[in-house]
C-alpha cells in the first residue's frame, strides 16, 4: 500500500531524471570568450576603463513569453589600449525546469559615450559571432545633457531589476559616475 508521500517521492525522483538528461548548455565551448578593442568612434583612441559586462538568463520551460530570471553575469574593464577578453560561456543550468536563453545581454559602457547593447549594436550587425573573433567597438561620443541623460540609468543599458547589482559592481559604478555628472543621485553600491 503506498502513501501519498511514497508516489511524490517517486514522481519526484521521475522529474529529476527526466531533468538530468535535460540540463542546458548552449553553444559557447568552454574557454570560449567575446573580445577586442573599445575605442573613440570619431577619433579612434582606444578607450581605457570602460566596462564589458555579459548577462545570461534563463526561463521556466512554461512560461511562454513570460519573463527571464538571472543566470550569470560576469564583467571585465578595457586595459590601456582599450582591449578586453571575456568568458562568453553561460556556464550550466541545473534546474531541469529552465533553459538559458540563447544569447547573452551584453553591454559595453564607459561615461560620457554611448554603450554597445543588443539594442544600441553600433554597427555591429552579427554582435555575438564578431565579438567571438574580436571586433573594434566604436562608441560615440555623448554631446549634449539630454544625451547623457539617455544613457545615465540600469534600464537605459538594458539592465532589468532581476540582475543583482553585485553581479555589475563596475558597471554600477559608471554609471554612478555618469548620474552624479548631472547631479543626479547615484546607485547603492554593492
Amino acid at each position: 500500500k503506498s502513501t501519498k508521500a511514497d508516489i511524490f517521492q517517486c514522481i519526484l525522483c521521475i522529474l529529476i531524471l527526466v531533468g538530468a538528461g535535460r540540463v542546458t548548455r548552449l553553444d559557447a565551448a568552454e574557454g570560449e570568450f567575446y573580445h577586442g578593442t573599445v575605442v573613440d568612434a570619431e577619433t579612434g583612441e582606444p578607450l581605457e576603463g570602460a566596462v564589458v559586462a555579459v548577462l545570461w538568463f534563463k526561463k521556466p520551460y512554461l512560461s511562454m513569453d513570460g519573463p527571464q530570471y538571472f543566470h550569470k553575469g560576469t564583467e571585465v574593464m578595457t586595459d590601456p589600449a582599450g582591449r578586453f577578453s571575456i568568458d562568453a560561456s553561460p556556464g550550466t543550468d541545473w534546474n531541469p525546469f529552465t533553459f538559458l536563453v540563447k544569447d547573452p545581454w551584453i553591454v559595453i559602457f564607459k561615461p560620457g559615450y554611448g554603450p554597445l547593447t543588443p539594442a544600441y549594436p553600433r554597427g555591429l550587425e552579427h554582435m555575438f559571432e564578431e565579438l567571438r573573433k574580436g571586433v573594434t567597438v566604436r562608441l560615440p561620443k555623448l554631446r549634449t545633457r539630454e544625451e547623457l541623460m539617455k544613457f545615465a540609468n540600469l534600464t537605459s543599458v538594458g539592465i532589468t531589476s532581476n540582475t543583482p547589482n553585485k553581479q555589475i559592481p563596475n558597471l554600477i559604478k559608471l554609471l554612478n559616475d555618469q548620474r552624479r555628472s548631472l547631479s543626479f543621485e547615484g546607485y547603492p553600491q554593492p
